[in-house]
């Protein structure tokens, strides 16, 4: 650099000399020196050192790395920020197209390439796709490459493409675990609507079962054993007690079974089911138990873990089909972090803490994404034949002890179903004492029979006179408060359903200890034991009776209640 004397600014100078040698003696004679300006020229490399200096900078800002592909050799140059995204060593990367496309995931090559074939053909403005690529570390990146042709040859075939890849991987995570949980939101929002469907409709049917099985029950009662319509009845019986246990998957399912909630332990459950697991599975199917001892006991009714426990074995055994196979059951505890629950079917409302596992697992056909997506779906079978409610009242009654399910599952390598419950302080249940109920007990006194249909009113009125008790009856809470006003020292006992017009049970019950704080007051449902549990605790209700109930079962309930009086 040269100050220059008139402006005062430094001009770059290069200089160039030529030597004038003597031929004869070969020694220089002369040493032409040519100097020319070359500030502009320095001027321009500097701005562009800068420029690229920039661009450097603005790429590593946006997790982009540049490419320039030469498409006759398939070599390309790169930057260092592209090889580094990738995890490689930029002094020692050199990218090739064959080494590019090797490293595409799978599912994702035919996209890139057609995406590449459309454009070079003129079929789309510019190359733009996203795809996921193998790291160094053998890890799948989502990058986001753009491009485009810059250079063509003589017959217009295209030899040059530039462009940048961007990491756009934490987008794209966020973008799936955004689906994922709106996906699951929209899986919640389904079962908790068909879950109010079924149990709006066992309700109902309830109530009609109530004078099916109650009538039936009432007949038998009156026949002789050699009565020759006695088998008929019987039958009818029968095929109501199976109505019965239909509705209470429904009720299952909308998470509101019947529930007697008791502390018991998972692992003596299931190795007391051992014969009838063994009888209702394929002779081809083998089971092989893995039960833990000395588990924390969970609380939880026994007649509904027993279906539980049937359905996944029963349904792990059909997957198998007609193979010879291996169903393994394991029981267990384990601590269940944040993490681990919000993966868990039903887990998201879940408590972090230790719970109580019974894992089913086969070697069967397994379960592709778009299954295991509607394997919950009341009605949803891939088998030949259906088999109704199944794995969707299994999660009802999961979902009813607060429980979540675990799935894992792949075509041609099996299923495994982990159902988990919280686990109580407990390690040994405890034993209560019951009366011993006797089929001639009878009472005696008046009993106000309070429900909205008139069926199970008149049923339930026929059972009660049969045990010795005189009855009134109310189609509602306002005319039950009117009914037991005029007479309330008579009264022994209310039968009070819940669910009514005009007044509902839960209002009368509260009017009626108003009257009189020591009535006493059974209530009356098709939904579980354990909600009214809660909604009455302390409240002074006496007793608590199923939808549909049979004789047998309103006969003990009234001797818990007055039989010792």
């Amino acid at each position: 650099g040269v100050p220059n004397p008139v402006d005062g600014n430094v001009h770059w100078i290069q200089g160039e000399c030529v030597p004038v040698m003597d031929v004869e003696s070969n020694t220089l004679r002369q040493l032409y020196t040519i100097f020319s300006d070359i500030t502009e020229k320095k001027q321009t490399e500097e701005a562009l050192r800068k420029s690229e200096e920039r661009l450097r900078l603005s790429l590593i800002a946006s997790n982009q790395g540049f490419y320039d592909l030469d498409m006759r050799t398939g070599d390309a140059v790169v930057s260092p920020e592209y090889a580094t995204m990738l995890g490689y060593d930029p002094d020692t990367f050199h990218e090739t197209n064959a080494k590019w496309l090797n490293r595409l995931h799978p599912v994702d090559r035919p996209v890139v390439e057609k995406t590449f074939r459309a454009y070079v053909a003129g079929e789309i403005p510019e190359y733009s796709v996203e795809f996921r690529q193998k790291t160094r570390q053998g890890k799948w990146k989502w990058i986001w490459s753009l491009g485009k042709i810059i250079e063509y040859d003589d017959k217009g075939e295209p030899v040059r493409l530039m462009g940048t890849h961007t990491d756009i991987d934490e987008k794209k995570q966020a973008e799936q675990e955004k689906h994922a949980a709106e996906e699951h939101m929209h899986h919640v929002q389904k079962l908790e609507s068909l879950g109010v469907l079924a149990g709006g409709i066992a309700h109902d049917f309830n109530n009609m079962l109530m004078s099916m099985m109650g009538n039936a029950d009432l007949a038998l009662n009156n026949m002789g054993n050699h009565h020759p319509a006695r088998d008929f009845v019987q039958d009818i019986k029968t095929a109501s007690k199976r109505a019965a246990e239909l509705c209470n998957q429904m009720l299952a399912y909308a998470g509101k079974g019947r529930f007697i909630l008791e502390n018991l332990s998972l692992s003596e459950l299931v190795r007391e089911m051992g014969h009838i697991l063994k009888v209702s599975i394929s002779k081809t199917t083998t089971l092989n138990y893995d039960i833990e001892d000395h588990l924390p006991l969970i609380h939880a009714d026994a007649s509904q873990m027993r279906q539980v426990v049937m359905n996944l074995i029963t349904n792990a055994s059909e997957a198998i089909n007609t193979n010879a196979g291996v169903v393994s059951v394991k029981t267990g505890q384990m601590n269940c972090d944040r993490n681990y629950l919000n993966n868990l079917f039903l887990g998201e409302h879940l408590t972090e803490g230790c719970y109580v596992y019974l894992e089913v697992t086969d070697n069967g056909t397994g379960m592709d994404l778009q299954t295991q997506e509607r394997i919950f779906d009341p009605f949803f079978t891939t088998k030949f034949i259906g088999r109704g409610l199944g794995l969707a009242a299994t999660l009802g009654i999961v979902r009813g002890h607060n429980g979540g399910i675990k799935l894992y599952s792949e075509p041609d390598k099996g299923t495994s179903f982990k159902v988990l419950f919280p686990a109580t302080e407990q390690k040994t249940a405890a034993t209560e004492k019951t009366l011993n109920h006797t089929s001639t007990w009878r009472g005696s006194g008046k009993i106000l029979v309070v429900d909205d249909e008139p069926i199970v009113r008149q049923v339930a009125g026929t059972m009660l006179q049969s045990l010795g008790f005189t009855v009134e009856t109310a189609k509602d809470g306002v005319e039950a408060l009117k009914t037991y006003t005029k007479d309330a020292e008579k009264y022994c006992c209310v039968l009070l359903d819940l669910t009514m017009p005009n007044m509902d049970g839960e209002e009368a019950f509260r009017q009626l200890h108003k009257i009189n704080k020591d009535v006493r007051v059974i209530l009356s449902s098709g939904y579980n034991a354990q909600e009214i549990s809660q909604r009455f605790s302390g409240k002074g209700h006496a007793g608590f009776i199923q939808k549909p109930y049979t004789l047998e079962n309103l006969q003990k309930v009234m001797q818990n209640l007055l039989g010792q009086q």
